[in-house]
């Protein structure tokens, strides 16, 4: 482990590079390599932010609780507009 913090930008490139490992070692068989660059294109430290919001949605964690926990991202209705077609569904 390091001694400081992650900067926001390694976070897409750890991802990124997992990805590309897991690829590489055939756990991703499914995926041709034109699949893989594609998929790695659209990694991103919001996209990873984005998905644990939703995580924390489908959960059933309320909008105060992911704003705690998650801050800001990018304006005030962000977490809920993440959230809004896992909570539609829950709530059909």
């Amino acid at each position: 482990m390091g001694e400081g913090a992650l900067h926001p930008a390694s976070v897409g490139a750890i991802y990124r590079s997992m990805i590309k490992r897991a690829f590489d070692r055939g756990a991703l068989a499914d995926l041709t390599s034109d699949d893989l660059a594609r998929l790695l294109k659209g990694i991103s430290a919001h996209s990873t932010r984005v998905g644990l919001n939703q995580d924390l949605f489908a959960s059933g964690e309320d909008l105060a609780g992911i704003m705690d926990a998650l801050g800001e991202m990018r304006g005030s209705t962000t977490h809920a507009t993440a959230g809004t077609g896992l909570a539609t569904e829950r709530f059909a």
